[in-house]
């Protein structure tokens, strides 16, 4: 499913803010109820994060939506990896697939741009987004 106009740097920038929001809320979580909320709040984002990846991939434009999310500082797509290293799967289940397929969108979004020519900087950036 595209998802036209909202494949923007801006989009995915709430996107990744309100992915952080999620893993934070869900590792900072208590009781049941709390935990669900913040895995179904935390499944959402991840969905809409894999889709705009995705999505940047599939852009006929030679790559530009790709090109313009992504490339710059390269922050964006290590801020989700990381984000997403945060969480121990076996610990929400019903999340492992996602997370896994979040994580593979991640993976091909380095791949074009360790392609481009970004491998070094790439390298750089995931360091930065660690500390």
């Amino acid at each position: 499913m595209a998802l036209g106009n909202k494949l923007t740097a801006a989009h995915f920038d709430d996107v990744v803010v309100k992915l952080h929001a999620a893993v934070e809320s869900l590792l900072q979580s208590r009781g049941h109820v709390q935990s669900t909320k913040a895995e179904i709040e935390l499944l959402t984002q991840v969905e809409v994060a894999r889709r705009l990846m995705i999505d940047s991939l599939y852009e006929p434009d030679d790559r530009k939506a790709l090109k313009e999310i992504f490339g710059g500082d390269l922050a964006r797509v290590c801020r989700v990896r990381v984000a997403l290293e945060q969480l121990d799967p076996a610990t929400i289940p019903r999340a492992g697939q996602q997370l896994s397929k979040c994580l593979m969108a991640c993976q091909s979004i380095e791949d074009v741009l360790a392609d481009l020519g970004f491998s070094r900087a790439l390298q750089e950036a995931k360091e930065q987004q660690r500390q």
